[in-house]
């Protein structure tokens, strides 16, 4: 309760977070910095203030490419489970009251409460509170080993072109950057015009 609440002062602040944050209070050491990271992540899972996307570029700078990728998999998996888990024990009463902040989760996982599966995987590539939609998925009983692989799933088209482009984000007039920048912001694009078309008919 102690680390919940300074957690919970600490929002203005890790709100605002940036990469150059991250990367000032990170140690040189790799393992070191995979779990500075690692802890980043759980703490996003409570406060949900973070933004994702500095975490991606901040894992593609301090990391090579393939190894960025996987720690920030591992990081989201962690972030994932303990959202899933607060849901299960807070239960459906509690998590459908604090989704009434976000009414656009609330009609999405409503619109698609039949098929948890596709809900799930849409939900990670949607801009969907990641933790809320988590918390969600936990207190509605969905198999945790499924809900995982379609949360990892969806996050892959908008998680990869960014870490990968953290590793260049120095030269960003480089083909490095521009090609998954581009890819990343056009998937985004794609699937939020699809969004906005389903939220219509909701």
């Amino acid at each position: 309760m102690l680390l919940l609440c300074l957690a919970l002062l600490a929002v203005p602040r890790l709100s605002s977070l940036t990469v150059s944050d991250i990367l000032s209070h990170t140690p040189k050491s790799l393992l070191l910095a995979a779990l500075v990271l690692l802890c980043v992540y759980c703490l996003k899972s409570v406060v949900m203030v973070i933004p994702i996307v500095v975490l991606y570029i901040s894992a593609g700078i301090l990391f090579p490419p393939v190894w960025g990728v996987l720690i920030t998999y591992i990081c989201a998996l962690c972030e994932a489970g303990i959202g899933y888990w607060i849901g299960r024990q807070m239960g459906r009463d509690k998590v459908r009251e604090m989704m009434k902040k976000s009414p656009r989760a609330a009609r999405f996982l409503s619109f698609n409460k039949r098929n948890y599966h596709t809900a799930c995987f849409l939900a990670r590539i949607l801009p969907i509170p990641f933790d809320l939609v988590s918390m969600f998925f936990g207190a509605s009983g969905m198999n945790f080993g499924r809900y995982l692989a379609f949360s990892l799933l969806g996050l892959s088209p908008g998680m990869i072109p960014w870490v990968i482009t953290g590793g260049t984000i120095q030269n960003p007039m480089s083909k490095e950057f521009l090609v998954p920048f581009g890819i990343s912001i056009a998937i985004m694009a794609g699937v939020f015009a699809v969004f906005r078309g389903i939220e219509k008919t909701m």
